[in-house]
């Protein structure tokens, strides 16, 4: 899916930037691949074919959030990017400024808002209300004091229930040290933590949630901002927030002549035989 070179080596010493113009028997290049599975590959295509739609190219959606919420400068330093979604937050770690290492975790936004509606018995849709509007996961010392009303599951019409802001912060407390702990562990095993450096950048939508950057950075114990989108020409501003972070990556990764887009091949099955079976995977392919 991701494949790029993270240096290369001349007889075996290195890494060089540029090997232009010296001299040497073995030229080698150290690599960074990304794949992913065929199955939820294949869905994905369908889903944009459907839509009228050709792929041209491949994007891992770390790098492109990566690309999107932090700067050049973090890049070359050390940095790691963590695009908090829905349902996964992904990791991504930039040094030199290349692309060293990603990876995925099955937690994300809408894991709170189950864990909020579940602790507190009411419907999805108003745990989500009740964290966008007060959750966060600094508390303070007015959290003891200060209440919220909400429906509960199947008595939305007959009664209110209660319940303080601290009890909310606990809540949502319990999933962000899961998550921070599962990256910490994660960076760990992958042997590249000296890389990411001393800087962290969240973005994505959960990265939204009020109090969650100075949270990471006392769990993480290293600099933490929330990054937004930087801007490309004539791009709405609308799209200039954490949750579009992948989105406009995309187009930083399709503008950036040094990311090598992964170009997509359509697959030859039934277009190598000859006479009418080679017609029928034409006539398929443009169909």
């Amino acid at each position: 899916m991701h494949l790029g070179c993270i240096g290369m080596r001349l007889d075996g010493v290195g890494p060089v930037a540029d090997p232009t113009g010296m001299a040497g028997r073995v030229l080698s290049a150290d690599m960074h691949a990304v794949t992913a599975d065929d199955t939820p590959l294949g869905n994905l295509l369908m889903a944009v074919e459907r839509a009228h739609l050709n792929v041209v190219g491949f994007v891992a959606s770390p790098l492109a959030s990566g690309l999107a919420a932090t700067t050049l400068e973090e890049r070359r330093v050390g940095v790691l990017c963590l695009d908090m979604g829905g349902g996964v937050t992904t990791l991504s770690v930039f040094a030199d400024g290349h692309f060293l290492f990603t990876d995925a975790i099955a937690v994300g936004g809408s894991h709170m808002t189950f864990d909020i509606a579940r602790a507190l018995s009411t419907p999805v849709a108003e745990a989500e209300r009740i964290k966008t509007l007060y959750g966060n996961v600094v508390g303070a010392a007015s959290d003891e004091t200060e209440y919220f009303s909400y429906p509960a599951v199947g008595d939305e019409e007959t009664g209110l229930c209660q319940s303080s802001r601290a009890r909310l912060r606990e809540i949502v407390q319990a999933r962000a040290d899961l998550l921070f702990g599962l990256v910490e562990q994660r960076l760990e095993e992958s042997g590249l933590a000296g890389y990411a450096g001393q800087r962290v950048v969240l973005t994505g939508g959960g990265s939204q949630l009020a109090g969650v950057g100075a949270y990471a950075a006392d769990r993480l114990g290293k600099a933490v901002r929330v990054g937004r989108p930087a801007a490309v020409a004539r791009m709405p501003e609308s799209l200039s927030a954490p949750a579009f972070s992948t989105v406009v990556g995309l187009l930083h990764a399709v503008c950036d002549p040094s990311i090598e887009v992964r170009a997509y091949q359509e697959p030859e099955t039934l277009a190598t035989g000859t006479g009418s079976l080679q017609r029928v995977g034409q006539w398929i392919r443009g169909f």
